[in-house]
């Protein structure tokens, strides 16, 4: 598929010491392609995750929180 194809050029991108920002709302895809996530709400960074602390749960937490 045309993702695969992308997901494929991304890897050997990142092989040859390029960096790729990943712009998704697919969780799927995030939590599978990347090795840190900003989660933003109302235009702001709420939350910067690193791979282990990875989860559907802690991205959705994030995303709900509110800038005062």
């Amino acid at each position: 598929s045309q993702r695969q194809e992308i997901y494929a050029l991304m890897e050997k991108l990142l092989a040859h010491g390029k960096s790729i920002i990943l712009v998704s709302s697919d969780f799927t895809e995030l939590l599978g392609m990347s090795h840190r996530i900003y989660v933003m709400s109302q235009g702001y960074i709420t939350g910067e995750l690193q791979r282990p602390d990875f989860s559907l749960d802690t991205i959705m937490l994030k995303a709900a929180e509110k800038m005062s």
